[in-house]
């Protein structure tokens, strides 16, 4: 893991010491920028984490007697006093809430600890993912609380009124991401600063560079990408 202040550091010496944001002859990044550059780096957490399995959070379902569908969405999860007609089967807590940061299902565990194959027409009771944070999945006998594995999101980081520090924000996110992230956010930086030719093709090429990166991460099995997730999660523990 690594400090926000990490990420600074490597855009103001690197990617984006030739423009004012990075301020390379300051060498840190001003205060008045904290807005620009931090809506950057939660746009590229969000990217590496929706393409690589690198945070995993659970959240179980109480299955409904008559109901197969299940939308793994804020509006029923119990810890949401709105709409209170609406069944509510998404069993959170208020001190942890489900916060609709869910990039894709991953498992399934019944009661008992098993997992419960997705998308797999050959199971005698089949479970389908439609869409990514859609299950269906048919009453079992009695009527159990599954534990539902999913890809999720970075929290986001925000900046508050007064007293933001970023040496002191911590990124759950691996060391070996740093170069990918940076990547990401100076391609989204220097994307409208599009003035001139020479900006386009800098956004261009560190989106590029991006790419390049991910393909290495995967290819040296540094992080693995979604459908290839099955076993870091018998490797975590998770099953």
């Amino acid at each position: 893991m690594f400090t926000l202040q990490e990420i600074f550091d490597n855009l103001t010496y690197g990617n984006l010491s030739h423009v004012s944001i990075g301020n390379a002859a300051l060498g840190y990044i001003e205060a008045k920028d904290y807005p620009k550059i931090v809506s950057g780096v939660n746009n590229a957490l969000t990217a590496v984490h929706k393409r690589f399995l690198l945070r995993t959070e659970e959240v179980r379902i109480q299955q409904q007697a008559g109901q197969s569908t299940y939308y793994l969405r804020s509006d029923y999860a119990v810890s949401n006093s709105a709409n209170p007609a609406v069944t509510k089967y998404l069993l959170d807590s208020v001190a942890a809430p489900f916060n609709d940061n869910l990039f894709k299902i991953e498992k399934v565990i019944h009661a008992d600890g098993s997992d419960w194959p997705l998308n797999d027409s050959l199971q005698e009771v089949p479970i389908y993912t439609p869409s990514y944070d859609v299950l269906v999945m048919p009453p079992s006998t009695p009527l159990e609380a599954v534990t539902i594995a999913y890809r999720a999101n970075h929290p986001r980081i925000k900046i508050p009124d007064t007293g933001f520090d970023p040496k002191l924000i911590q990124l759950q996110v691996p060391a070996f991401m740093l170069d990918a992230l940076s990547l990401n956010i100076a391609a989204r930086i220097y994307t409208p600063l599009s003035a001139g030719d020479g900006q386009n093709s800098a956004a261009s090429t560190f989106m590029y560079q991006y790419e390049q990166e991910c393909l290495r991460l995967e290819t040296e099995n540094m992080a693995l990408p979604g459908d290839e997730a099955d076993d870091r999660f018998e490797a975590n523990g998770f099953v």
